[in-house]
């Protein structure tokens, strides 16, 4: 089951859920240490999908600058390989499509990922860069003509 709110129209649970998954993957799976909590989550769009009671996937949607972004895309470690990762995205493309239509989409993805979001029409516009001690390369989304 889809839940896509605002920050002010998710419940408690669902914040807290939101959170966990987050500081699981992020922080202690992956071992940045950094303030994983930022003031993006007040204006962007949450994309939380429920497997019965448990949050299997997340990702958020923000506007920056004259484009769209998303980030924080992660999906549970006790759900990966179920192809949850591909729903994702294309759940925050149609998202994006809906709510922020005929606006480029332009995100940081992590050198590991660079393949995933090649097959789903973004090439890669910058070298790699370090932050928080994570490489990234930025990407846009090359619409079909």
């Amino acid at each position: 089951m889809w839940k896509i709110a605002t920050l002010n129209n998710l419940t408690p649970r669902q914040i807290y859920d939101m959170y966990k998954l987050r500081q699981k993957v992020f922080v202690l799976e992956q071992k940045h240490l950094y303030q994983e909590l930022d003031d993006t989550d007040l204006n962007a769009i949450h994309l939380l999908n429920y497997q019965d009671d448990s949050l299997v996937s997340y990702a958020r949607i923000f506007q920056e600058g004259h484009h769209v972004s998303f980030g924080k895309m992660v999906v549970d470690p006790e759900y990966r390989n179920l192809g949850l990762g591909n729903e994702l995205l294309a759940k925050i493309l149609d998202t994006i499509n809906q709510l922020f239509p005929n606006q480029a989409v332009e995100i940081r993805a992590g050198i590991e990922a660079q393949d995933f979001f090649q097959h789903f029409g973004f090439t890669s516009l910058t070298d790699v860069s370090t932050s928080s001690k994570a490489h990234h390369v930025k990407m846009v989304l090359n619409e079909a003509d």
